[in-house]
Parts: C-alpha cells; structure tokens; sequence
C-alpha cells in the first residue's frame, strides 16, 4: 500500500500512539507500508542500548533475534550511516555501500540476504537527549529507493518525532504514578532500563541491598556466587520477557540467621513501555523469614507440584541425571523427564541448574 492512503494511516497509528505505547508495533507497520517496507525497527545510535527490546514490526522478529544474539548489533555496517542520517534526515544503504558491497559484505551476504531483506531507509530521530533511527526494511528484490519514494520522509520524520515527543510526556507521569503504587517505608524499589542497568534506586533499597551485595555503576550484584547468577537470571529475564512468557519467580537471599531477602521483579505494563523510554520494570526488596515448612512442603505449597514431582525436584537439588533417578525410583528414563518437564513449567525456571538452585534456596 502506498501514497495518501498509507500516510493517512501512519498518521492515525502515531495518533494512538500516543496514548499508548503498545500502538508503537502498528506505527512500525503502517511506516513501512508507506515506504514499499516488510517493516521497521526503531534503533538507538548506540550500539550497547541494542537488545532483544527493540520495538519492532512482528515480520522483523526473526531478524532481530539473530541481529542481538549473533551479535551483529556490535558490528552493524549501517552503523557508518548515522552522521548522514542525522544531517540529512534520513539515510539509506546506497549512501555507504557500492552495489559490490551490498552483494559481498557479510552483514548483508550472511545476515540480510538470508532474511530477504535489501535496501534500508533509516531516517533519524531526536527524542529528548538520545538518537534513533528508524529503520524501515525493503525487500531483496525491492528497486532501490528513488525521489519519488524519499519524497514524504522529511513531512513524516517531523511527524514521528513530534509524535514521540508526545509520547514521552505523557507516559512519564503514568510511569512515576505506576512507581509510586509500590512505595512502602519497609520496602527498598529499583527502577531498571531495558538492559537491566540501574535507572533509580531508593535509599531503603540501598540499605536492604548493602546487606548481600552492592550497587555500582549502574549494576546491582550480590556477594555470593551462586544468588548473583540468580539474581542476574531474574533481572535479565524480567526486563525481556517476550508476549506469553511468565515472570521467574522471587529470589530469597539468606541476609543473616533466621532472616532473608526477597528480590522480586515486576514487569512495567505495555502501555507504558514506549520505545524511547528506557524503563522495562521494577525489581522490589522486601525483609522476610526463614520458612519453617520443609522443602516437599514449599515444593507442594508454592507451586502445586505432585509427590512424584517433588520426588524428582529433590532428585535435581542432589545432583541426580534424569538416568540416574530413573534406577532409582524403579522408572522410565522417559517418565522422570516428562515429569521434571513438568517440575519446570510449574516452578516457572528455565534448567536444571536453575531447579537445583531454587530447591537449595528452599533447603
């Protein structure tokens, strides 16, 4: 779909937009429409803020899963564009590649190519103190944009930033409101970016947090080995989670005898998530005490699990492979898998390791 009708369209997503930032996927949508797009990821000029969060269209998905896990974010040729986008308004592929390195560069021959994607136009925006381009991707086949195609950019660049800006201001106040339902004298909160760093940390937290671990530069880490992988797992976890996925359980800290801390992450609801905040979730600290019930209770009690369940929880607490407590318990090496597949899904962690970990904090 192109010319007016698409525009118009493009102008009443950023429209709803505005007032929710889940609506930020459809603007992705009807902006690449407008430019003969599969769809359009918004990008921040720094490499380090590129992460599985990046608001995007759906049809990206699979492109943006490899471009931050295979680590091409780091080294994104397109990078080289952003100068010209940001004197211009907009750049594309042809303003930093001959046709030869778009055939033979590895980020488009081993990257690009394989996604069907072609010729990009990244057009700049400035949104409060940080850089973006969107970047709207057009098919391998797709002719190689020309003036008529680039005409709306600048019209549609004024409109996408005076949108964002909108935004922001408006998702501000939600945000601190959203913050504020949690504030308690006895609890500490630390407000966490898209890449778990540390946004805001209050001074309660500050204090809870000084009794296992520490605050620096931006990172929160415990003392001790084995919780830091843990509490690294829920922060990572808890500001990424995808569509349908369940938020890992609280991690519990011993903080001295008789007493722990319970570190548990609450994701910032969608409509608050707009993408030029940087804010994914909240991670609050609260005191509690040692449990008294034993560990089958906990197992039990907490995630409903049955007694052959618990049976093979434990089993993973003490080391045991799947083949071993099959000799054991007298069954089906298949059996005790389908059973510890279970185990996972109602514990809600994501490994071995990760069950073993949560059956030692229950011990």
């Amino acid at each position: 779909m192109r010319g007016q009708t698409a525009i118009d369209e493009f102008r009443r997503a950023l429209d709803a937009a505005v007032l929710d930032a889940s609506s930020w996927r459809v603007v992705c949508d009807k902006l690449a429409a407008v430019f003969g797009g599969i769809g359009t990821c918004f990008v921040p000029i720094e490499p380090e803020l590129r992460g599985p969060w990046l608001v995007h269209s759906e049809s990206l998905t699979g492109i943006i899963q490899e471009y931050v896990g295979a680590g091409w974010h780091k080294r994104d040729f397109r990078q080289t564009c952003v100068s010209i986008a940001r004197e211009r308004g907009y750049a594309t592929d042809l303003d930093i590649a001959s046709p030869e390195t778009l055939r033979s560069h590895p980020y488009y021959a081993d990257l690009m190519r394989r996604h069907g994607l072609g010729i990009f136009i990244g057009i700049h925006l400035r949104i409060g103190e940080r850089d973006w381009i969107a970047a709207v991707q057009r098919p391998l086949k797709s002719d190689p944009p020309d003036a008529a195609l680039l005409a709306p950019v600048q019209i549609l660049r004024n409109d996408l930033m005076q949108a964002a800006r909108s935004a922001y201001l408006v998702g501000m106040p939600k945000l601190e409101t959203w913050v504020a339902n949690f504030d308690e004298d006895d609890r500490g909160s630390i407000l966490l970016a898209k890449n778990g760093g540390v946004i805001k940390i209050n001074a309660a937290a500050e204090l809870l947090l000084a009794r296992v671990g520490t605050h620096t530069g931006g990172v929160v880490t415990l003392r001790e080995a084995r919780s830091d992988k843990d509490l690294q797992y829920l922060i990572s976890a808890g500001c990424n989670l995808q569509l349908g996925q369940a938020m890992p359980p609280p991690l519990v800290v011993a903080a001295g005898p008789g007493e722990v801390l319970v570190f548990e992450m609450f994701r910032a609801p969608a409509a608050l998530r707009h993408f030029s905040l940087d804010v994914a979730g909240l991670m609050m600290i609260r005191r509690g005490q040692v449990p008294i019930q034993n560990v089958a209770d906990q197992l039990s009690k907490r995630f409903g699990l049955s007694f052959a369940e618990i049976r093979v929880a434990r089993g993973v607490g003490d080391g045991l492979r799947p083949r071993d407590m099959a000799e054991t318990f007298g069954l089906a090496e298949g059996t005790v898998r389908q059973q510890l597949k279970a185990v996972l899904r109602k514990s809600g962690v994501h490994s071995q390791s990760q069950l073993a970990a949560l059956v030692s904090r229950l011990g």
